[in-house]
């Protein structure tokens, strides 16, 4: 049970820093002059510091946090299951 919420809790994080990056570059996108592809995929990865948030590296970071969460989540109620069949 303990690492159901730990894993909760870390998948959390990680998407609420997902959603936070997702929303600025969302407002930021709007004062782009040239972008290649989607602007928000653009504000966020790009390395042209004055068209880009530079956000890329945060914004993987926060989704292996959603997917270890998760990996986590599952890996504890399994764990769960396992030891209630005994």
């Amino acid at each position: 049970m303990k690492q159901v919420i730990a894993g909760g809790f870390i998948a959390l994080c990680g998407a609420i820093i997902n959603a936070a990056i997702i929303i600025a570059a969302g407002a930021y996108s709007t004062t782009l002059n040239s972008w290649v592809g989607f602007k928000i995929w653009y504000a966020i990865f790009s390395r042209d510091i004055s068209q880009g948030m530079g956000l890329g590296v945060f914004f993987i970071i926060s989704t292996i946090l959603i997917l270890a969460g998760i990996l986590i989540m599952v890996k504890g109620a399994v764990g769960d299951a396992s030891q209630a069949d005994k």
